[in-house]
């Protein structure tokens, strides 16, 4: 008795033929298919009358969106923009001259690097 039945026969017999016929659907007569049913979507969508109930259908959604937009804006006003604040007045400027001809430094408060003491005398 065989355990396979014919249909196992039948693989074994034929099944790299199978397998090439997949292939071939898969790679060649799918690609095809594919190209011919976007060509067919393509000139349906591009079809005068079907655009125009498109449009027809499209021009309600926007009119239904803008009514419901100004309704919104009517019920809801938008909070009122905030006062400016004024700019303070600028301090006037310190007379005296300083580091290099900067305004308003008088000088002495930069940096002061520490003299170094090295272990033992000899300083820096």
């Amino acid at each position: 008795m065989d355990p396979v039945g014919e249909a196992g026969v039948f693989l074994q017999s034929y099944g790299w033929y199978c397998v090439g016929a997949a292939l071939v659907v898969v790679f060649v007569v799918r690609p095809k298919l594919e190209e011919l049913s976007h060509a067919r979507s393509l000139a349906a969508a591009q079809n005068p009358a079907r655009r125009e109930a498109l449009d027809r259908k499209r021009r309600e959604v926007v009119d239904r969106q803008q009514h419901t937009l100004a309704e919104d804006v009517k019920n809801n006003p938008p909070p009122p923009k905030p006062k400016p604040r004024p700019k303070p007045k600028p301090k006037p400027a310190a007379v005296e001259g300083g580091a290099g001809g900067l305004r308003g430094f008088a000088g002495g408060g930069g940096y002061q690097p520490t003299r170094r003491t090295r272990p033992g005398g000899g300083g820096g």
